[in-house]
């Protein structure tokens, strides 16, 4: 706030001010002149001015403060009130619904309230479950994983169609010959929890997890990419080999440093279905006499890195060589799935858009079609401006340069003139009623 009416020459000579005081290199006096720069520092002008921006820093700081209080309170306000404002008018949200149904599960009737959702949902099938958050793994454990409830069938009795009952001695016989016809089957994997900004936390898959036992079953066959490149994954993470057992993948796991994604996360051997690449040229490769610059270009391994040194002097750089690649690969007729390589099959990623504009720029250079990459932003297209001013005349429904701005937009069409007519029809009709009014002829 106190700088912010600052230019930078301002900025600057305060900021070299402090430096004086604390005697740094950047004070602006030279190792000889301390003398001088004690006799400035005790100038009663250039004292004031320090205590005065000692002061504004406090001040900031007290009014951080106020805010992060500030901004609790409303939190906590809005936590405590939000429930029961939506109530009164008939509103909820799918937070609420769960807050609300939890709730309902830990009162006095939470037990009968979960067998009758497990009579009428018998089977539950909980997809992406690594995202859950608190409530939803509160309230599937409380359905579906109460300390009593028969265990999940295993993988061999769903394919038999038996299944042991609960092992609690006080059950009767009948009810240990019956059958469970309740189902619980969670699908996730933790490498993929991508939700914790909106309350996702993979510890409640875990948490889950851990209370099925050896009723796990691992999806282990990809049948999405090439065996190339499973194998070089497997190699990277430090699992080149299958294991024989969960118990043998779980002592690797501890010990693999290479396979740990996180707690409780690791890597798992993965085998391929496609045990033949898409690209001719890895097919063929045994077969085919490449030249070294061919073989640099079109590797026959899965993953292929280009070392380009940092070098102010190079010949090339990065996006001249990415697109002189892809220009190659086009023109050397190596074909994918049987047919030529095609330009929509090769994507280029990169961490600014400024590289992929140079790319971009240069592939366009070499004659090589290229879907154009956006560099405006969606709040600065005209659809965007539109909105805003169509909101702005909403909200602002008596601001007459309001409303004319959203008239003129793409949502009504209306030119100037036509908008200008509108609003003086309006106004006579404003000043006839204002003078029916006058004269009292209307009763208000």
């Amino acid at each position: 706030m106190f700088y912010k009416s600052f230019t930078k020459p301002h900025e600057k000579f305060l900021n070299q001010l402090i430096e004086t005081f604390d005697n740094s290199a950047d004070s602006g006096f030279n190792e000889g002149e301390e003398e001088g720069r004690l006799r400035f520092t005790n100038l009663k002008s250039v004292q004031m001015t320090k205590q005065l921006y000692e002061y504004v820093i406090k001040f900031e700081e007290l009014l951080d403060s106020y805010t992060v209080t500030l901004n609790r309170n409303i939190a906590i306000t809005v936590r405590d009130k939000l429930a029961s404002l939506l109530e009164e008018r008939n509103e909820t949200t799918f937070t609420l619904q769960m807050v609300r149904l939890n709730q309902a599960l830990s009162g006095r009737q939470g037990q009968k309230l979960a067998r009758y959702i497990r009579h009428h949902y018998p089977v539950a099938l909980i997809d992406e479950s690594q995202d859950i958050n608190g409530e939803q793994a509160q309230m599937i454990e409380s359905i579906y994983l109460p300390e009593q409830t028969p265990h999940n069938p295993t993988h061999e009795e769903l394919l038999s169609g038996v299944s042991e009952s609960s092992s609690n001695p006080s059950n009767t016989d009948s009810a240990k010959n019956k059958q469970n016809n309740t189902f619980l089957l969670l699908v996730g994997d933790p490498k993929q929890a991508i939700y914790g900004f909106r309350g996702g936390d993979v510890a409640n898959y875990n948490y889950m997890k851990a209370k099925f036992g050896d009723h796990i079953m691992s999806l282990n066959l990809n049948r999405r990419s090439n065996a190339q490149l499973i194998d070089a994954l497997n190699h990277w993470f430090g699992c080149p080999q299958p294991l024989e057992s969960s118990s043998d993948q779980n002592s690797l796991s501890n010990s693999n440093v290479l396979s740990e994604l996180g707690e409780n996360i690791h890597y798992q051997y993965i085998e391929a279905h496609n045990q033949h690449t898409r690209l001719s040229w890895q097919n063929n490769a045994e077969g085919q006499n490449f030249t070294t610059h061919y073989n640099e270009l079109l590797s026959d391994k899965p993953v292929s890195i280009i070392h380009i040194a940092k070098d102010d002097d190079q010949q090339y750089n990065k996006s001249e060589i990415t697109a002189l690649h892809i220009k190659f690969l086009l023109e050397s007729e190596q074909t994918l799935e049987g047919r030529r390589i095609r330009p929509s099959d090769i994507g280029v990623l990169g961490r600014r858009k400024k590289e992929l504009k140079q790319i971009e720029d240069m592939l366009s250079k070499l004659k090589v079609p290229t879907l154009v990459t956006s560099e405006v932003s969606i709040f600065e297209t005209s659809t965007a401006s539109d909105l805003v001013a169509l909101m702005e005349a909403m909200l602002y429904s008596n601001r007459r340069g309001a409303i004319n701005r959203a008239l003129t937009s793409q949502f009504f069409g209306l030119t100037l003139r036509e908008v200008k007519a509108m609003m003086a029809s309006h106004d006579q009709i404003e000043a006839v009623n204002s003078a029916m009014a006058g004269a009292g002829g209307i009763d208000k």
